[in-house]
């Protein structure tokens, strides 16, 4: 009850002090949002489950120095029907600075928003922190602080040991409760058109895990992580777009670990024929024989070779989708608008995808999905087809139908995780 209390008396003072503060130059706008999904599992076992999210957002922008941004949201599911939350809340602003001959340009942000690095694989996720973007002629210049240890638990997906995905799924019934307390440093540095007009960027994540020793569940469940990435993205050709990356990632506490993330694509579209899209792409994250759970619980010599992100991967699947770390993934897709040509301007935007996937295990350690073989040495996995309809008829308003099956390779998994599976899902989103 005292955490949805903090929740109600942010919010109230946040409105507050901006309905105090605005005058005839500020610039007030609000609005809210709502998605829902609804899936069926069709196979191995009938199943249904649906969750759904409201929203209420609100914007004032006093200058071009300052302005302060909220949203709040409300989400439903089945086994939690009611949970509420800050998601966004900072102040932000920009300055013009240095000489009238060579000036730049300094963004900031300072409260709860989201942090990222250049590929999204290793931290994707919403903090409390600070953010500096310092535009210069030549490059641009990125650096923030964030700590996780005031998301609610439901809001938190940053799970780097067996300690954090023990919080993650174990909350109280309500959801208030404390995600595990983290300080993490993001640096990033991009320099446009360095080579053949590509985009060349340098990032740098750091980790630190604050747990008390009473918070884990063992002595050597405590690891620090250090991220260093490198990625090279532009256009080829007049229709063909690639990018490519490689992250080390450094792990330090009672083991260590030095493991491997790269990966790329090619993607090649052609707006003036139905904005057809055709991508490939894949990456490889390094694994470790070792290593008993995939969250923590390495087990074995003194440095460990298994990859860890901090926040939970993006989907690559709709039916397997299985984290980052010990796994290497192929897709092919194919997008298009095929009434794009149609004179009615809603069929228009009407979208379909079609993409198959491989996921294969780079060794005999764990993933994050449960099912495998131990005993097993097979390495493919298994491959998953999908198809999905969108149909946006207007800009705040959105239906998506899609269905996949994925068909598991039966020498990599027991015998009750073998058999093919399959999802159908529709997505509804609705913003005024």
């Amino acid at each position: 009850m005292k955490y949805r209390n903090y929740f109600v008396s942010a919010a109230v003072i946040f409105f507050f002090i901006t309905s105090l503060t605005v005058s005839s130059e500020t610039i007030v706008d609000w609005g809210g949002s709502f998605t829902g999904t609804g899936e069926v599992s069709v196979q191995p076992e009938a199943d249904f489950e649906a969750t759904g999210q409201a929203g209420l957002w609100l914007r004032a922008d006093f200058s071009e120095e300052f302005g302060l941004y909220g949203r709040g949201i409300y989400i439903y599911n089945q086994d939690r029907p009611f949970f509420a939350d800050i998601n966004t809340l900072y102040a932000g602003g920009r300055f013009l600075l240095g000489q009238e001959e060579e000036p730049y340009l300094l963004r900031y942000s300072a409260g709860r928003f989201r942090f990222s690095e250049f590929t999204g694989y290793v931290l994707n996720h919403n903090m409390d922190g600070l953010r500096l973007n310092i535009e210069l002629p030549a490059l641009s210049l990125e650096a923030g602080a964030g700590y996780t240890g005031l998301l609610f638990i439901p809001s938190s997906s940053i799970m780097v040991t067996q300690s954090d995905f023990d919080v993650q799924n174990d909350p109280p019934e309500n959801g208030y409760g404390l995600a595990s307390p983290k300080a993490v440093e993001i640096l990033k540095v991009t320099v446009p058109g360095l080579v053949l007009d590509q985009e060349f960027i340098f990032n740098v994540v750091l980790q630190q895990d604050l747990q008390g020793e009473e918070d884990l569940r063992s002595a050597e469940d405590l690891i620090h992580t250090e991220h260093f990435g490198i990625g090279f993205r532009g256009r080829l050709a007049s229709a063909l777009y690639q990018n490519v990356f490689y992250y080390f990632n450094y792990g330090h506490g009672k083991y260590t670990t030095a493991a491997h993330l790269f990966g790329g694509g090619l993607s090649y579209y052609k707006e003036d024929f139905h904005y057809t899209r055709i991508r490939v792409r894949g990456f490889y994250s390094s694994g470790d024989n070792d290593q008993n759970f995939f969250f923590g619980g390495y087990s074995g010599g003194d440095t460990s070779k298994h990859f860890i992100t901090l926040s939970s991967s993006p989907a690559s699947g709709l039916v397997f989708s299985p984290e980052i770390g010990n796994l290497t993934l192929g897709e092919v897709s194919l997008s298009m608008r095929p009434l794009s040509e149609s004179r009615n301007p809603s069929l228009e935007r009407f979208q379909t995808t079609l993409a198959a996937l491989a996921f294969f295990r780079n060794t005999g350690g764990a993933i994050s999905e449960g099912g495998i073989d131990g005993s097993s040495d097979e390495s493919y996995l298994g491959s998953e087809v999908n198809l999905s309809l969108r149909f946006r008829p207007f800009s705040d308003f959105g239906l998506s139908l899609a269905g996949g099956f994925f068909l598991p390779n039966e020498g990599a998994f027991l015998d009750t995780a073998a058999d093919m599976q399959s999802v159908l899902r529709l997505d509804l989103s609705l913003s005024f």
